[in-house]
Order: C-alpha cells, then sequence, then structure tokens
C-alpha cells in the first residue's frame, strides 16, 4: 500500500537521526508533501481486500486539523480488512452546517465514512462518547486526525485480541508502562515514557487515538458518564478510558510498531503537549483516582 511504504522508508531514515531534530521536522515535511499527492493520485484504490470486517473507526477533528483530514481517512480506508464504518464526530460549536466542512471529506460519504455533527464541545471525548452509545456491542477502533496508519492497522488488533478470550483492549501506535515508586506512590506522567514494543500486561496505559480497539460492553458503565468525565478529565480522553477499562477488568495488549508519522498541519496546538507541559496528566490522573476511593478500584493507576 502506498502508505506502508513512505511510512516504512521514513522509519528507516528516521531510526538513523533520533537525534537530529532538524532532520526529523525536514523529513516529516517531505513525507507528507509526497504522500498527500500520492494518495490523491490512486483515489479509487482506497482498499487492498475485499475481506470486511466488524470494526468500527470512530473519530474527531478540530478546525486547525481539518483540511488534511482526509489523508487520515484515506489510510484508514486502504486496509487489509475494511471497517464496517468510519464515523466522525465533529461539533457544530466549530463546525456550524455541513457547507463549512471540506470538500475533500464529503466526497468520502459514499465510501463509508460519515460525518455526524453533534451539539456543543466536549473536545477530545467526541472520539468515543457518541460511538460507544449507539454501538455499545461492537469492536470500536478509535483513531486520531493527525496520525498516518499503516494497511495492516485492523488486522493486526483483531489478531492481538483473538489470541484469547479475555475481554481486551488492544492498543497500536504507542503505549506506557506504568511506574511507581518503591513505596507505591505513582510516579509523575512524564516519566513513563512511550514504548512501541509488543507487550501485555496491565500495568500498560495504553494511548487511545493511536489506533486502539475496544468493546464499549467490557468497559465500566461509568464510560458513558460524560458529566463526571469532563470534571474529572476534561481534556484528557485515554486517561478516562483507560481508568474504565481498567476498573471494567479488561486486559491490556500493545502490538509492536515503529515511530509515528504525523500528519502536519499549520497552527496545530496537540491537546497532549499542553497536558505534558502543565502536567495536566497527573492532576486527571489523581482526580479520577480520588473520586473512586472505593478498595476494588483502588489501584486504578
Amino acid at each position: 500500500m502506498i502508505q506502508d511504504r513512505y511510512v516504512c522508508a521514513y522509519y528507516k531514515l528516521i531510526g538513523k537521526s533520533k537525534k537530529k531534530k532538524m532532520l526529523r521536522f525536514i523529513l516529516r515535511h517531505l513525507a507528507n508533501f509526497h504522500l498527500k499527492y500520492a494518495l490523491k493520485l490512486n483515489r479509487g484504490c482506497f482498499c487492498c481486500s475485499s475481506k470486511e470486517g466488524d470494526v468500527i473507526i470512530s473519530l474527531t477533528s478540530f478546525p486547525a486539523r481539518i483540511n488534511n483530514l482526509w489523508m487520515v481517512i484515506e489510510t484508514l480506508l486502504r486496509q487489509t480488512v475494511k471497517p464496517k464504518i468510519i464515523y466522525i464526530w465533529l461539533s457544530k460549536d466549530q463546525f456550524p452546517d455541513f457547507s463549512v466542512i471540506p470538500e475533500s471529506l464529503k466526497r468520502m460519504s459514499g465510501r463509508g465514512v460519515e460525518i455526524r455533527l453533534v451539539d456543543n464541545d466536549i473536545r477530545s471525548h467526541k472520539k468515543y462518547y457518541y460511538v460507544f452509545k449507539e454501538h455499545p456491542n461492537d469492536l470500536i477502533l478509535l483513531a486520531d486526525d493527525d496520525i498516518i496508519y499503516p494497511s495492516n492497522l485492523i488486522e493486526s488488533l483483531i489478531a492481538a485480541r483473538q489470541k484469547s478470550n479475555a475481554d481486551k483492549v488492544v492498543s497500536h501506535k504507542y503505549g506506557y508502562r506504568i511506574k511507581h515508586n518503591p513505596d507505591g506512590s505513582l510516579m509523575p506522567y512524564n516519566s513513563w515514557g512511550a514504548f512501541y514494543s509488543a507487550y501485555e500486561g496491565d500495568d500498560l496505559f495504553f494511548g487511545s487515538g493511536g489506533g486502539t480497539l475496544i468493546r464499549p460492553a467490557d468497559l465500566l458503565p461509568d464510560v458513558l458518564n460524560i458529566h463526571l468525565a469532563l470534571r474529572l478529565c476534561p481534556i484528557a480522553d485515554d486517561i478516562w478510558l483507560n481508568a474504565m477499562a481498567k476498573m471494567g477488568g479488561c486486559h491490556y495488549v500493545k502490538v509492536k510498531d515503529g515511530p509515528i508519522l504525523p500528519v502536519l498541519c499549520k497552527n496545530d496546538k496537540p491537546l497532549f503537549m499542553h497536558n505534558i507541559r502543565n502536567n495536566q496528566n497527573d492532576c486527571q490522573i489523581q482526580a479520577i483516582s480520588d473520586f473512586y476511593k472505593k478498595e476494588i478500584y483502588k489501584n486504578i493507576f
């Protein structure tokens, strides 16, 4: 697949220059430039298999990224196992009607993509909230709006989940190993460190949008208490989902992957940078831990 060739080439080059920020910057921009035109020229070849899976893909976006979102969707359509449908949840506060939606996205409506405009703005929680309400028993693949996904994303996640009968949350792009001090107290989130190798264990913290497979019914029912989610974790849907999965009794799996090739957008200010730089992740982890003080939930993180 087209995206695989570009991502593999990027990985190969970036692996030799991990400490060279300027070279990484140049390589990412070159990869984005060439991939954009390659995808446009080959829009007719949007899947590499006629095999349809049982996975629903869900994601959200905002104005700074909306014009390049079609690139992400293209890579999700070009899968070895096709998704049943791809939902894009957009807030009416930012997109009042379909007239402001880029044509590059509206053209995808006939290819299994459904754009939903929703009231209010619950920020990154849009990624999971509405689809969980509508499809509680389906397998949902949560995706981000700024990542080039490999063509075997769905296939690899399904294979990892099917290895056992346990309820599993399977993540793809990145994960974190939760770290504790010798006295058992939780170390700061920024000290955990992302990793990309395969791993299975309950000390895994999954990144919800890097390509994460979840069945809503496996989670704690509180996952749909959006008012509570916004009070405890207003800008960190991944912290909320990790807690709901842990308290729901899920097991965590991380499949092997390499560094992320992002879709670059002008004036983009990623939410995770705000959380990390201002230690907001630690504040939200503490808030959810304090709220669920029952003995059964005492070790959420």
